[in-house]
Parts: C-alpha cells; sequence; structure tokens
C-alpha cells in the first residue's frame, strides 16, 4: 500500500536521506564504535558488500538506529540527531494513525491494537539502506543483490525511495516493481501484523 498526505514533510524526508548518505560516507575511523555492534545493539552501522546468504551476495551499506522509546544515534554527521528526532516522531505519528486505522477496520475500536500491543512503549527502529551500483556490468549476473526476498518481522514498514527503481514485491507467484510515487510512503505489512490479525478475536 502507498500512502500520500501522510504529514511527513517531503525536505524532511529528503533531509534524512542527505544525513544518512553523508553518514555512510564519513572516514571508518569516525564509524568505527558502531561497526561491529550486534542485533540488539541501540545502532548499527555496517556494509553487507559480499557478505553472501542462500547464494546471493548483499550490496549495500546500512545504519540502523533505535528511535523509540529512547533515540540512539551516531555523533557523527553533525546534523543527524536533530533530523532523526523529527523524522521519528513524524512518522512515529502516522504510525499510530495507521495503526488506528487497521482496528477500526477489523471492527475493533481504533486504539485497541496500539493498546493491547502497547505501542506507547515499543521499539521504532530508523534504517538507512545505500545500494551503490553494482561493480558487475549490466548483462553479467554475479548473484549482487540489495537484500534478498524477506519479509519484515515488525508491526508495519514505512518506506521511502530517492527515486530509483529496484523495490519488488511478490503478487500471485510474481515480482512486480513497486515504482515509487514522489514524496509517499510504501506500507509494508510486517510479520507482528500478520500474528495480530489472526488472533483478531483475542483483542475483542
Amino acid at each position: 500500500m502507498k500512502v500520500t498526505n501522510h504529514g511527513v514533510p517531503e525536505d524532511l524526508q529528503s533531509a534524512m536521506m542527505d544525513a544518512c548518505k553523508e553518514l555512510f560516507g564519513l572516514p571508518p575511523e569516525q564509524k568505527a564504535e558502531f561497526m561491529d555492534a550486534g542485533p540488539m545493539d541501540p545502532v548499527r552501522v555496517g556494509t553487507g558488500f559480499n557478505s553472501a546468504v542462500d547464494g546471493a551476495r548483499y550490496w549495500r551499506d546500512y545504519v540502523k538506529m533505535f528511535a523509540h522509546p529512547e533515540l540512539h544515534c551516531p555523533a557523527k554527521p553533525d546534523g543527524l540527531r536533530g533530523v532523526a528526532a523529527e523524522y521519528a516522531a513524524r512518522t512515529r505519528g502516522l504510525l499510530l494513525e495507521l495503526t488506528a486505522a487497521i482496528s477500526e477496520s477489523l471492527g475493533l475500536p481504533a486504539g485497541r491494537i496500539a493498546e493491547r500491543l502497547d505501542l506507547g512503549s515499543c521499539f521504532q527502529i530508523l534504517v538507512g539502506n545505500h545500494y551503490p551500483p553494482c561493480a558487475a556490468g549490466p548483462d553479467d549476473d554475479d548473484g549482487a543483490v540489495g537484500l534478498p526476498a524477506h519479509s519484515d518481522h515488525g508491526l508495519l514498514t514505512l518506506l521511502f525511495q530517492n527515486g530509483v527503481d529496484g523495490l519488488q514485491v511478490k503478487h500471485d507467484g510474481r515480482w512486480l516493481l513497486a515504482k515509487p510515487i514522489p514524496g509517499s510512503f510504501f506500507v509494508i505489512a510486517g510479520d507482528q501484523l500478520e500474528v495480530t490479525n489472526r488472533s483478531t478475536l483475542c483483542l475483542l
């Protein structure tokens, strides 16, 4: 699903993307403390270049930051913390609006999912991915991908792109290109939401 007129300014989206690009371009020594972080550390910065999973090679840089209940953020670049704090607050508000709409679509009170899943205190994670041009030529197939086929493990994911095509979704057994609308978010239902929908009776 795509969402427009969502209340997150396009200039804030662009500022967040620019700050992440600046982070990826920092010298390795300025990112070193986050490069060896584990999956549950509040800030992780890394690269998937040439990491093989199921025969495919990841081809990306990434940053992952816990944004709620408390924002964790690298000190550099200088503007990242302020942008990330505003972006996290705006997108969190949108996510709560979406869960209210989902609750109502299931015939429940608007706040039921947020209340039962305690969304006021649960994690929000900001993730930035950078997919540089692949070293292989346009006609080569060396197994390099940004990310292989996967589902998101959380409740909802808000995804925006910089206008470069690449995201695909599987529908009726076929992989289809999901072309972005400028300024819009793709809303991706995660595994947690699927389980919630299957357990609707437990939320009544």
